[in-house]
């Protein structure tokens, strides 16, 4: 509910900003010095409604575009002890930090590691990498395991 809250006096604040310097420049009256009728009060609704439609067609639909990008796979149940691991800090890392466990996937790498973590929080649109103490420790072990257990490793 807060980010909605955020969100929304963001979004106003953009409008009551892009009013006022349209106002400071005379932009009003250029305007009507050239014969164009333009109402600011319907322009302003009309880019709220358009601005702020778009921002949340793209809030909801970017963790999973993010997923299907990468071609993420969601870890839900671990098919070996370096996933179970991952799953492990994971979960360690959200308790100490206070917030519900996240979704966790794994997606092909161009990298020398070969595969690559994705922590998606449940409530976040987007997918961050991993945290950099999961990096330090076993990572290089983690992926060496992962890549040679999976189909597309060469």
């Amino acid at each position: 509910m807060k980010r909605v809250f955020l969100f929304l006096v963001t979004n106003i604040a953009v409008l009551v900003i892009l009013s006022i310097v349209l106002r400071l420049l005379g932009f009003e009256s250029l305007l009507q010095n050239n014969g164009v009728d333009l109402n600011y009060d319907s322009l302003l609704v009309f880019s709220a409604v358009f601005g702020m439609g778009g921002a949340f067609i793209s809030l909801l639909i970017s963790k999973w575009m993010a997923k299907r990008a990468t071609g993420a796979v969601v870890i839900t149940e671990p098919s070996n002890d370096a996933e179970q691991w991952l799953l492990n800090k994971v979960s360690q890392h959200a308790q100490a930090a206070g917030i519900k466990m996240p979704e966790v996937a794994i997606f092909d790498s161009p990298s020398h590691l070969r595969r690559a973590p994705a922590v998606m929080p449940r409530s976040s649109p987007s997918a961050p990498g991993c945290c950099a103490a999961c990096a330090k420790t076993r990572s290089t072990r983690f992926w060496r395991t992962r890549s040679a257990t999976s189909p597309t490793a060469t």
